[in-house]
């Protein structure tokens, strides 16, 4: 007659662990302490294959999800900054052939789209609010105009 030895709750649970580390008997029983053969019974018992199959599905499910997230933000970005572009161009082409004058209301709706793109504060002194200056004004005459620095 073959005696059968019950590992404790806890013991399994350190099985388990050892087993997500590195899924072979062998390592789990020379990490553990115990029979390869007790590790392959608790391995089949609690379905261990089936579990770690599992959770790197879901890792991998949620890896994916983060990747599609993030491709879905860089697309947004790059439509947003598009759409600036084409705006600011028009404005610039608007005041190139004299229909235009650009009010103080204007060059600030300018900084609070640069802004809200860049996530930046009017006066955080930093990179994000920088890019307006290169469209500020160069008051000539009483006309304003807005000049794009050469990049």
């Amino acid at each position: 007659m073959c005696y059968i030895m019950t590992l404790s709750k806890k013991k399994i649970e350190e099985l388990w662990q050892a087993y997500k580390e590195h899924p072979t008997a062998h390592f789990v029983a020379a990490k553990c302490g115990v029979s390869i053969t007790a590790v392959e019974r608790y391995c089949n018992l609690e379905h261990w294959d089936e579990r770690l199959q599992e959770i790197k599905d879901k890792a991998r499910s949620l890896a994916d999800a983060d990747a599609a997230r993030q491709l879905s933000v860089q697309k947004t970005e790059m439509l947003f900054y598009e759409v600036k572009i084409r705006i600011l161009e028009f404005i610039l082409e608007q005041i190139d052939a004299g229909d235009y004058k650009p009010t103080v209301r204007d060059l600030e709706g300018i900084v609070r789209l640069e802004q809200s793109h860049k996530g930046g504060a009017p006066d955080s002194g930093n990179e994000q609010s920088s890019t307006l200056s290169e469209w500020l004004d160069n008051d000539k005459g009483g006309k304003t105009l807005l000049v794009k620095k050469p990049v």
